[in-house]
């Protein structure tokens, strides 16, 4: 059994890895962990808060702590960040805003994070993965569910005004329009009251698998990738 160090950057990533991940990837031989950057544990009731990036040097300083840290022959690290609001001072950032498309962004972000660790850690199988634009992208894979789910907090003007704007993009990752039109904020706008981390994990466990990495390019490549070791 491989173990996959899985580094999120909130809890709802870390709850998505735990929940939904560690089952699809089971049949691979893998489990998963997943360590939350820049959190902080309550010590009496152990329960874990806060998360989110607000500069490379604390994702740094918890990354290499994970990596000094393994002690499993074979172990994999990874990495589950939103591109949106990233930090200007993550490695490849401003090789990245020279691209014009935002794969290719992707691309410089993750290639150049790889290199930075495998010169301190050549030893460890790491594999970063930036997720296009937030987490809750995945969540537009079957809107459908939104209300299904939450037929009793939904806004029913603004949920069928996400479900036609949803149904008329061909690349739902690409769907980001700013701090008030990310995809957390217009799942926001539709259901009172909204969770992210439960739910959000409500709605991906009714998601079939498959379909989210159908829907989902990059998503995809990086189950691919953790699939095939590469």
């Amino acid at each position: 059994m491989t173990t996959m160090y899985v580094i999120c950057e909130g809890q709802t990533e870390a709850a998505f890895v735990r929940n939904i991940l560690n089952k699809a990837l089971r049949y691979d031989c893998y489990t998963c962990i997943a360590p939350i950057v820049n959190s902080e544990t309550d010590k009496k009731t152990g329960k874990t808060y806060k998360g989110g990036i607000q500069k490379f040097v604390k994702v740094d300083n918890d990354i290499q702590h994970t990596l000094r840290n393994i002690k499993k022959p074979k172990a994999i690290v990874t990495t589950m960040f939103d591109y949106y609001a990233l930090p200007a001072d993550f490695p490849g950032m401003v090789e990245a805003e020279q691209a014009a498309d935002v794969y290719e962004k992707i691309e410089i972000i993750e290639s150049a994070l790889k290199t930075y660790y495998y010169e301190k850690y050549p030893y460890i199988k790491f594999i970063p993965y930036i997720q296009l634009h937030e987490f809750e992208t995945l969540l537009f894979t079957n809107i459908g569910i939104l209300e299904e789910e939450f037929f009793d907090r939904i806004n029913k003007k603004e949920f069928d005004s996400l479900v036609d704007f949803v149904n008329n993009e061909d690349n739902i990752e690409l769907i980001n329009s700013g701090t008030d039109a990310t995809p957390s904020k217009r799942i926001i706008k539709c259901v009172q009251f909204y969770h992210k981390p439960i739910d959000g994990m409500k709605i991906l466990s009714k998601m079939d698998f498959l379909t989210i990495r159908n829907r989902c390019k990059h998503f995809n490549e990086w189950i691919t990738k953790l699939e095939n070791n590469d």
